[in-house]
């Protein structure tokens, strides 16, 4: 059984991914000169952080961080010769400032065209302080009304750690990182905390999972805390997730373990419909499946935990399954719990579908599997 490691978050701080891990190949530059401007309709002050700082990627286009004076809301901002040509939200009330934020710009995917790279975190939890940080990924060339920007959390991001450059082949492969938690890794222990890396490719403004690639688990042990808080009070607070996944203790698999617990039930579907909603001012999104089972019954798969529910959305729960995990099968391998499936399909109505549910000590669970990808 796979067990959702869930935090508490409490403030912010700036990241910074350097996509790269040999300079000699780099095909993703980091672009450091960052500037104030003067936006029509953003700055809401003359303090810092309330001013509008852009980085130019290319000779005419900048993208820019600010508050809108308006809603107050805070915003990425691409421009050409200075007209804006497309916009996002940066999600609200983590207290990021506008010059928190990084650029790359280059070929992430070797299709002779580049890709703009904006990367910002977005909040730190508690205890551990482990950060979470946004990448935003779009291809050139960047149109007006064209598509948001592909989105994706990473945990525990590093300089060195996350984008990592395969010289052999000539690609940039992400390294999705977050904690997780699992009960059968270590047969001669109980369930615990691990640091989980799953490796993706960019393709066509999508990620796909990397199949050939080893999913990578390391128990959170005294030994790993130890080594993880040297690591950060070791100079400027970088954090090295794949680093510490190179220890000899860490797991390597490329489908899920099998599960422990007693399987109760296996039902195939067709997703109908899909939704996703912000939970506690979008600090995390729920994702909820209407599935049409080939039984004839219509359900709801949700990911919003029953340990989050309030009084107010008890009718939310009327005949929904809660799924702690999703993925992909016949490779039976999981994707990370906050990726959105819109960042791995382009649509996910109409996908075939398959729901497994266990029995433990502790009551049922459930997982969803994706029959194609």
């Amino acid at each position: 059984m796979k067990v959702k490691f869930f935090t508490t978050l409490v403030f912010t701080v700036a990241g910074v991914f350097f996509l790269v891990a040999n300079a000699d190949a780099e095909k993703l530059r980091q672009l450091t000169k960052m500037y104030d401007a003067q936006i029509k309709g953003y700055g809401v002050s003359e303090y810092e952080f309330g001013k509008t700082y852009c980085v130019d990627f290319t000779k005419n286009e900048r993208v820019c961080k600010a508050y809108k004076s308006g809603d107050g809301g805070l915003y990425f901002i691409v421009q050409k010769n200075n007209e804006t040509i497309e916009t996002w939200e940066h999600p609200p009330g983590t207290g990021n400032g506008t010059e928190n934020f990084y650029v790359y710009y280059g070929d992430l995917d070797n299709d002779k065209s580049s890709e703009l790279v904006v990367v910002s975190t977005t909040n730190v939890t508690n205890g551990r302080l482990v950060p979470t940080s946004n990448v935003y990924i779009m291809s050139e060339p960047i149109e007006e009304n064209s598509s948001k920007p592909l989105v994706f959390p990473v945990e525990e991001f590093g300089e060195k750690d996350n984008f990592i450059f395969d010289a052999k082949r000539n690609e940039t492969l992400i390294l999705a990182t977050e904690w997780d938690g699992y009960d059968d890794l270590d047969p001669k222990r109980l369930g615990g905390t691990y640091l989980v890396g799953r490796w993706f490719r960019y393709r066509r403004g999508l990620l796909r999972p990397a199949l050939d690639k080893p999913i990578l688990a390391r128990r959170y042990l005294f030994s790993f805390e130890e080594e993880r808080w040297q690591t950060l009070d070791d100079g400027d607070w970088k954090h090295r997730p794949y680093l510490w996944l190179k220890n000899k203790t860490t797991h390597k698999f490329y489908t899920e373990p099998k599960e422990r617990s007693a399987l109760v039930s296996k039902k195939y579907g067709t997703i109908e419909k899909y939704e996703e909603q912000s939970l506690f001012e979008e600090c995390e999104i729920a994702r909820r499946f209407t599935i049409h089972l080939d039984s004839g019954e219509t359900i709801i798969v949700s990911s919003e935990a029953p340990s989050i529910q309030i009084d107010d959305k008890k009718e939310r729960w009327q005949n929904v399954v809660w799924v702690e995990d999703f993925g992909l099968l016949p490779q039976r391998v999981s994707l990370p719990f906050e990726f959105s499936p819109l960042s791995i399909f382009k649509k996910v109505e109409g996908k075939r579908v398959k729901l497994e549910t266990y029995k433990d000590k502790y009551g049922d669970y459930s997982r969803l599997w994706f029959l194609e990808n």
